[in-house]
């Protein structure tokens, strides 16, 4: 596997890792505001949750902040991921380019020798 699809696996697999942990933290917020106690404890899996086990609020705005961190991440990774793609693209493009020019090249000069040696034995019979 050439180094450039490795490095776009490993840009997927992190997307998708980005993608299920943003899907957790958005469970996780949903759970918290569906809850009706008051004094729910938070699920100790999410790291703002370890931090405040006091007032609810300020762990759900920071759970919000690592949603907003979670999405701007996944975005980032998205964005390398396509420009990784656009670059794959014009490289293939290019090779596309240089492998016509190679056969018309390699076309061209066959004719040409094929016309010249077809041509000398012309003239050679008109002689």
């Amino acid at each position: 596997m050439p180094s450039g699809e490795k490095i776009g696996q490993r840009k997927r697999e992190k997307g998708l890792f980005s993608l299920q942990r943003l899907m957790s933290l958005d469970s996780t917020l949903l759970e918290r505001k569906s809850s009706s106690s008051v004094f729910r404890t938070p699920r100790p899996s999410s790291r703002a949750s370890k931090r405040n086990y006091g007032s609810g609020s300020s762990v759900e705005e920071e759970t919000d902040y690592e949603i907003k961190l979670a999405k701007l991440e996944l975005l980032r990774e998205q964005k390398k991921g396509q420009e990784l793609l656009n670059e794959q693209h014009k490289l293939s493009i290019e090779k596309m380019h240089h492998e016509v020019e190679t056969i018309r090249r390699q076309s061209h000069s066959s004719v040409s020798s094929s016309m010249g040696s077809t041509t000398g034995a012309y003239d050679q019979q008109q002689e």
